[in-house]
């Protein structure tokens, strides 16, 4: 009888090593899955850095958040958007604003990076648009570690962030 009850409790580990085996396998990370994927609808803190005539100004701890539009017109593409929250892009800006970067084009490469494009966005802020601030020349990559990095024109006004994934 100690003999069966043995091969019963040998066949329960071997059971369990084996859903245990199972459920790894089944994990979200299938090998094919991108930063995209992965950090749709993610926060990121990092610095922005505005260059106005000729000085640097630096603000750190700025909030990004991504999400991720899927097509409807079965083009089978995404387009991010970005919204930049509570910023001042130099000191003497009277107002704190949330900004808006819609339609950014976005490609992921074979180790899973996020290559981030666009050009000519009109930005959305205080609820409208700003042409007068139009984004030009957005260039950025959100990779597998959870780094957000771009730069781009906002009007004439050369713009660079770098942030990581907010814990």
């Amino acid at each position: 009888e100690l003999h069966l009850i043995f091969d019963i409790m040998k066949k329960l580990a071997f059971c369990l090593m084996a859903a245990a085996a199972l459920l790894a396998g089944c994990s979200k990370d299938n090998g094919n899955e991108t930063a995209i994927d992965y950090y749709n609808g993610s926060s990121f803190l990092g610095t922005m850095t505005v260059t106005y005539q000729s000085t640097d100004y630096k603000t750190d701890n700025v909030q990004v958040d991504m999400s991720i539009n899927e097509a409807t017109d079965g083009s089978n593409t995404t387009s991010m958007t970005l919204v930049m929250k509570q910023i001042k892009f130099v000191p003497q800006m009277p107002v704190v604003l949330d900004i808006t970067i819609p339609g950014l084009t976005t490609k992921s490469g074979t180790d899973g990076t996020t290559t981030i494009t666009g050009n000519n966005i009109i930005p959305l802020a205080m609820g409208g648009q700003y042409p007068l601030y139009k984004i030009t020349n957005f260039s950025g990559t959100l990779d597998t570690n959870g780094v957000l990095s771009y730069s781009m024109t906002v009007g004439s006004y050369p713009v660079t962030y770098k942030g990581t994934i907010k814990k």
